[in-house]
């Protein structure tokens, strides 16, 4: 019965964890197209 909780609980925290991942990325995808449009108009 704890192993099985347990095994819920760690799924539960991966899910949350990659769920919270995925939407960080998303957020960093759209900062770093904008950073690579500066950085590419600075570049010589």
């Amino acid at each position: 019965m704890i192993a099985k909780s347990d095994r819920l609980n760690v799924f539960i925290v991966t899910f949350a964890t990659s769920y919270q991942i995925v939407t960080r990325n998303n957020d960093y995808d759209e900062v770093l197209s904008a950073y690579s449009h500066i950085h590419v108009h600075h570049d010589p």
